[in-house]
């Protein structure tokens, strides 16, 4: 074929005129970057490259022509500016050396995946159809159709910045639609926005751009996800490095798309919904939109995503059914908070006299009686809260719980007391805390050794609460001075990855057979603070000290202890098969379910299940009476039911007998184990031997105590 008779523009046959006669142009116009593939140039031997259509920091796309199938087509070349470049009118790309290259190699690799595995869904209608892929010029290419329209950002801007409603839900359909398809195949855009939806001129709604998809198949090693933020588009958990995400993280981006087509407005920046949600719903901004509309886009946007639509098809149900059961994401919550409450009761009677007399207050006024007269108004507690990442999260968590007491002590105990959190990481927090011992009130045991401080006597606290005090004989056994309040447990579990088993559950009966079924060299996932269960579990197994050591030596990552960012990511991203977490990991596990299908399972061992305190407060014995004494009232607040429900994470067992209840309702599983059989739950003190063993067993290692050797050494001592 004669190339030079095609004009470059419209990709029809000019012969040997210099303006075409169908466009009247002389060709595709000049690149805007200097980089970018002349009009003209040939890829593959077949296909035409015409106009650029679209770029940006990692690619670009070219209008172009298939010349072995006569059809215009889309082209997008890998090109990274941060780790290539081309000289001008150069075909072939030039890779910048040292870590640079390596990086490249990786993207590359990707972006080929990528365009394999997105070729499977090209058939849907609703999905933007990948033809094919190949490398050359030192990069790589995929071949995708070529769509002949404008995007929905386009759409809309002509429509005079907004669009009726029923039309604007129409598209979405055919977005959730198309999502359908690629969630079922283990993929999350991540990236849907008005700018990667095309209106095609014969009416047809695509998906395009995934070069932010996360795909989550067996094979898939690969799991960090970068920080793709479309801003105001993107929800709270793409703005984390540890963020978990799943199908729920593209049900926001389709809500926010949704809000800004109806609404004409962008949605808030997530993160700035963080305190006190400014968002405007909907029906706030325009007139006469349907009730099930506006609630639709309000829980699919919601910041916390449990209260999201967790699937495409739930939320097409909300846009479709005038009358249905879904509430605002507010209006959840609440009743979510009412529902356990009054299942931790049983029954619920709230009496209103004057200011009310709320659930449980009757019980604390002997408590409040003996310290009112000591608490000054406007009282400040300082509480100084630790953590290991996640900080906004934490940070917003925490807040909420705070106004909740003050709204509550001004409200039931006519206290105007201000509570202050300080988030310091766990590493510089002890040394802080024993820094600011004049300052701060109230801080965690968990991080911070309460034993090198003075703290205050809690003993009026547990002889107020000791009644509905769960753990209340093993806590006068473990903690005789009564300085903490743990205000729950954490059970440990053993979580097992079907996927990477090919869908069969590597649980085991004993750890002989465990070390049978995996591979030697095979990371085993553990967080740190559960050395003492897998200890209890060999133990209790009659298991070798040989057979010991090498099980140990699989919880090392490159020689080191995995830390608290690394050893559920290890897991999720099926680098090992077993994870010994506890019931704390399972949140964050179950909302990791497109990328992971999983089992728990008991340890092997005698049948007990050997747990620590944990979420335990100390007050400072350097405060002031009146911060004590506040401080008292707001641990009693915490431990109460009234609070649970927003203190506890998930997965912690409280120390709170009613709200065992309704965990048992909620959760079930270990929590009605320790209903029925509460004598095979162990508490496991500082000093018992699974503690000295952790104990031990992290400082060998952090001294570097690791080689074989070591570890049989180690192991013969204990085993």
């Amino acid at each position: 074929m004669n190339t030079s008779a095609i004009c470059t523009n419209c990709f029809r046959l000019k012969g040997a005129n210099t303006v075409c006669p169908h466009c009247g142009q002389t060709g595709a116009p000049l690149p805007a970057e200097a980089y970018h593939l002349r009009p003209g140039t040939i890829l593959k031997g077949r296909y035409i490259v015409g106009k650029v259509i679209g770029y940006g920091g990692f690619g670009v796309i070219y209008k172009s022509f298939d010349m072995t199938l006569g059809i215009v087509v889309a082209i997008k070349e890998f090109f990274p500016v941060h780790l290539v470049c081309r000289l001008p009118g150069e075909s072939r790309i030039s890779v910048f050396s040292g870590e640079k290259n390596a990086e490249f190699v990786k993207g590359i690799n990707k972006f080929l995946d990528e365009a394999r595995k997105m070729a499977a869904f090209g058939k849907d209608p609703n999905i933007v159809d990948v033809m094919g892929f190949f490398s050359e010029n030192g990069t790589a290419y995929i071949i995708m159709e070529y769509l002949d329209g404008i995007s929905m950002s386009d759409y809309i801007k002509n429509r005079g910045g907004k669009i009726p409603v029923d039309e604007a839900v129409e598209i979405v359909r055919h977005i959730l639609n198309g999502l359908k398809v690629l969630h079922s195949g283990g993929v999350i855009h991540r990236d849907i926005n008005p700018k990667n939806i095309i209106i095609t001129v014969d009416n047809k709604i695509k998906i395009i751009d995934f070069g932010a998809a996360k795909f989550c198949s067996e094979e898939d090693e690969d799991t960090e996800l970068e920080n793709v933020v479309t801003e105001g588009y993107a929800p709270p958990e793409q703005y984390r490095n540890n963020g978990v995400q799943g199908t729920y993280t593209d049900i926001y981006a389709v809500g926010a798309t949704l809000y800004r087509a109806v609404t004409g407005v962008t949605p808030l920046n997530s993160l700035d919904r963080r305190k006190n949600d400014p968002l405007k719903h909907p029906s706030e901004l325009i007139n006469n939109i349907p009730q099930n509309i506006d609630i639709a886009i309000m829980k699919a946007m919601a910041f916390k995503c449990d209260y999201r639509f967790q699937t495409c098809a739930e939320l097409l149900n909300a846009l479709a059914l005038p009358n249905n059961d879904y509430d605002y994401p507010e209006i959840e919550e609440h009743k979510k908070f009412v529902k356990k409450i009054a299942v931790a009761l049983s029954a619920l009677i709230v009496v209103i006299i004057g200011v009310g007399i709320f659930l449980g207050i009757t019980q604390r006024d002997k408590l409040y009686s003996s310290i009112k007269n000591t608490i000054v108004d406007d009282e400040e507690i300082i509480v100084y809260v630790p953590y290991a990442d996640n900080l906004e999260e934490i940070e917003s968590d925490y807040e909420s719980i705070m106004e909740k007491f003050m709204d509550y002590a001004d409200k039931y105990y006519g206290k105007e007391l201000k509570v202050t959190c300080k988030f310091f990481s766990t590493e510089e927090y002890s040394e802080l805390v024993e820094e600011n011992l004049d300052e701060v009130c109230m801080f965690c045991s968990d991080v911070y050794d309460a034993s090198n401080v003075e703290t205050y006597d809690l003993t009026m606290l547990y002889d107020d609460i000791k009644e509905d005090y769960l753990f209340y004989s093993q806590y006068q056994h473990i903690y005789s001075e009564f300085d903490r309040l743990p205000l729950g447990i954490s059970v440990p579990v053993a979580y097992a990855n079907k996927i990477k088993t090919k869908a069969k559950s590597p649980e085991f009966e004993t750890w002989s057979e465990y070390l049978n079924k995996t591979k030697s060299d095979e990371l085993l996932s553990i967080s740190p603070d559960n050395y003492y269960a897998l200890f209890y579990s060999l133990k209790e197994s009659g298991v070798s000290a040989d057979s010991a050591a090498k099980i140990l030596k699989r919880t090392f990552k490159d020689g080191k202890l995995q830390s608290s960012d690394s050893y559920t990511d290890d897991f999720i991203g099926k680098k090992s098969s077993v994870f010994i977490g506890s019931t704390m990991n399972k949140g964050m596990i179950e909302k990791s379910e497109i990328c992971l299908k999983y089992t728990t399972f008991d340890l092997p061992g005698d049948g007990k299940k050997y747990v620590k305190f944990t979420q335990a407060w100390s007050i400072s014995a350097e405060a002031t009476e009146s911060q004590k004494n506040a401080a008292i009232l707001l641990l009693r607040y915490l431990i109460s039911t009234d609070a649970y429900s927003d203190n506890l994470p998930n997965g912690v067992i409280a120390c709170n007998k009613n709200t065992l209840n309704a965990q048992v309702e909620s959760y079930g599983g270990v929590f009605e184990e320790y209903k029925n059989n509460p004598g095979n739950f162990v508490i496991i003190s500082e000093t018992s031997e699974g503690a000295c063993f952790e104990k031990e067993f992290i400082g060998n290692v952090e001294q570097g105590k690791v080689s074989d050797s070591d570890l049989k050494a180690f192991a013969k001592k204990y085993f």
